[in-house]
């Protein structure tokens, strides 16, 4: 997503916020439906005249506010430089997370760092930043990554492109030798405790 801002941004064309917003909503539509086509499934018994309209609710809110956070993105671009519009990116996105886990529409299925549900051994640091610093640490590897694939395929020099390898291991591995170590060394602590239940 971010290569494709990026090419819009670079391009001659006109009313790039408008192609911002909408190449990012339909892209994230596609993502959420793909990955959360169970709530159709799951409410398709009280038929399907019911059940698309509830239905369109978590699959377009949620890419709603998603662009959104990418649109403010290009806006803080146009008068900021890209290292710090990057920066603004993962808090924008963070402050989507935080909203959508906090309102009445509350849908926290998409919230990044949910994301490693199934493989807690590599995210144990999440007793210190919570489900958020999953979401950060996921937008900050991608956004290296971003960084390594445009200084690719720019003239930078050699000792330009290489930073951003060596922080996008590091912030890769750091964070995961770190919990797979707490994970493997963890003891737990004998608390015996008296329970009374009337």
């Amino acid at each position: 997503m971010l290569v494709a801002v990026e090419n819009i941004i670079q391009s001659a064309a006109a009313k790039k916020g408008k192609k911002i917003f909408g190449v990012t909503f339909l892209g994230f539509v596609i993502w959420n439906t793909l990955s959360i086509y169970w709530v159709y499934n799951s409410i398709k018994t009280i038929g399907a005249v019911v059940a698309v309209p509830i239905s369109l609710i978590p699959y377009t809110l949620g890419p709603l506010l998603m662009s959104t956070a990418c649109w403010l993105y290009y806006r803080l671009r146009l008068i900021t430089n890209r290292g710090f519009s990057l920066a603004g990116l993962v808090c924008f996105w963070t402050g989507y997370e935080y909203l959508h886990q906090n309102w009445d529409l509350n849908f926290p299925w998409m919230t990044l760092g949910n994301g490693f549900a199934v493989s807690h051994q590599l995210v144990q640091w999440y007793e210190y930043t919570g489900v958020y610093g999953g979401t950060i640490w996921i937008l900050t590897v991608n956004i290296f990554a971003f960084l390594i694939y445009t200084g690719l395929r720019s003239l930078k020099s050699k000792q330009e492109r290489i930073k951003p390898i060596i922080a996008f291991v590091l912030i890769l591995i750091l964070p995961i030798v770190f919990s797979l170590h707490r994970y493997n060394t963890y003891k737990e602590q004998v608390n015996p405790s008296n329970i009374v239940l009337v």
